[in-house]
Parts: C-alpha cells; structure tokens; sequence
C-alpha cells in the first residue's frame, strides 16, 4: 500500500512520452512496479533495452535519495 497515494505523480502513456522523448525514446512498453510504499516506479521496454524509471516523491533533499 502506499503513502500519500493521491501525492504521487501519474505515470500514463503520455506522461512517460513527454519524460522519454528527452532522451530520443518514442516507441517502447511499459508497466508498473507496485513494491514502493513511497515512490512511483515503472519498467520500461524499447527495442531491446530496457530501463527503470522512479519517480521520488516531493520533499526528498539530494542527500535523502
């Protein structure tokens, strides 16, 4: 279960196009990795690679990560 579920940033299609076009990914799969009780993850497949992106949540300092 997580914290704050209503805090935490929407990872959709078109959220994760907007954050992947940055770094010349356009067609790829994606799912979701429920294990964090405080961040939001997802694996990511294009090609043949593959990637994790977590998104912290808001309040984490540099030093807390």
């Amino acid at each position: 279960m997580k914290l704050n579920p209503d805090k935490h940033f929407s990872i959709s299609q078109e959220t994760l196009s907007v954050v992947l076009d940055k770094y010349g990914i356009k067609d790829f799969t994606f799912g979701f990795i429920n294990e964090g009780i405080e961040n939001s993850s997802a694996w990511i497949e294009s090609g043949s690679k593959k990637f994790v992106l977590r998104v912290y949540s808001q309040g984490k300092s540099d030093e807390n990560i």
